[in-house]
């Protein structure tokens, strides 16, 4: 310890109180307060906050969209990743050809993210094409062919040969 750090005397100086350390824990009694309060301040709150945690305990247990799809769509992303494929089109489900940009843009960037590393193109032109017929399952257009069942109502379509 410092010399001098504390004053050796028993007794008030002056009328102050001693700052004497505690013979115990060694410190002296405004730090032993200021510690007593600390922790009050600390523990204190604990009941309310512990419940609010309490409380948002079952939201986190719900599975939001993205990680729906992500799940829904795994085995259409290994099933293609399997077949050594880097890039497929994509067929928007029927149900999103005539709703607004704003669905049918977050189907497709949850479909990009759900496939990745397989790139997923905004176009039914390429030959091989991903398509999410969940709504409607036997909607396949007139110019493409089954060329795999990916389960749970995706497929991967082929375009005919004119």
């Amino acid at each position: 310890m410092l010399k001098g750090a504390f004053r050796d005397t028993t007794a008030p100086v002056n009328g102050q109180v001693s700052a004497q350390p505690h013979p115990i824990t060694g410190l002296p009694m405004r730090v032993r307060i200021a510690l007593a309060l600390l922790i009050l301040a600390v523990l204190v709150p604990l009941p309310t906050t512990g419940g609010r945690v309490v409380a948002l305990l079952p939201s986190l247990k719900q599975i939001d969209w993205i990680t729906a799809q992500d799940r829904r769509l795994a085995p259409a992303r290994d099933a293609l990743i399997a077949r050594g494929l880097a890039r497929v089109g994509y067929l928007p489900r029927p149900s999103l050809r005539t709703t607004s940009d704003i669905l049918a843009d977050r189907h497709y960037l949850a479909t990009r993210y759900a496939l990745a590393p397989i790139m997923v193109l905004p176009s039914s032109r390429p030959v091989l094409v991903f398509a999410d017929l969940v709504d409607e399952p036997r909607a396949i257009p007139d110019e493409f062919e089954l060329a795999e069942q990916l389960g749970d109502r995706l497929m991967l379509l082929r375009r005919k040969a004119p």
